[in-house]
């Protein structure tokens, strides 16, 4: 090859190089928009009783407990966000899912929205926290006292 065919080459190849951060970048940024848009929506629905009640599938719920059910909804989808744009680390997240897992609201509102999660991908992000924290809140049943320890320990990603 001649030297003037491998500098077209280099070129054209940190041009992708360039082309693809560029892409990623803006994937990131329109994640967190979406993201801000969802939390916004959540929060005038905690404010307002009216919008609450068009944000939850959740019958026979008080007033101040649909509102506490929003906030940890949006507590939750707020934390998958963060792995989701990397602002968590997996383990990170089980961390906080550890300590969040362990509030009695927090259980009563997993319980009664299990429903709902049954309909995610089994292999999106959303769903494999989902499934985290399922097994955290049985542990936590079963012994409150080792909320230290757990979670699936799946490692980095929630891979095994």
């Amino acid at each position: 090859m001649t030297r003037r065919r491998l500098e077209e080459e280099r070129y054209h190849l940190q041009r992708a190089e360039l082309h693809e951060k560029l892409h990623e970048k803006l994937h990131q940024e329109a994640l967190l928009d979406a993201g801000r848009r969802r939390l916004e929506q959540l929060y005038r629905a905690i404010d307002d009783p009216s919008l609450a009640e068009t944000m939850s599938l959740l019958y026979n719920v008080s007033p101040e407990k649909r509102r506490q059910f929003l906030f940890i909804q949006a507590t939750y989808e707020n934390m998958v966000l963060d792995v989701r744009t990397g602002v968590l680390t997996w383990d990170e997240l089980i961390g906080r899912l550890r300590i969040f897992a362990r509030n009695a609201v927090v259980a009563e509102y997993w319980d009664r929205t299990a429903e709902e999660r049954r309909a995610l991908p089994q292999d999106s992000l959303e769903a494999r926290v989902g499934q985290e924290l399922d097994v955290m809140l049985e542990e936590l049943a079963d012994d409150p006292e080792e909320w230290w320890i757990t979670g699936s320990n799946r490692g980095e990603n929630g891979w095994s």
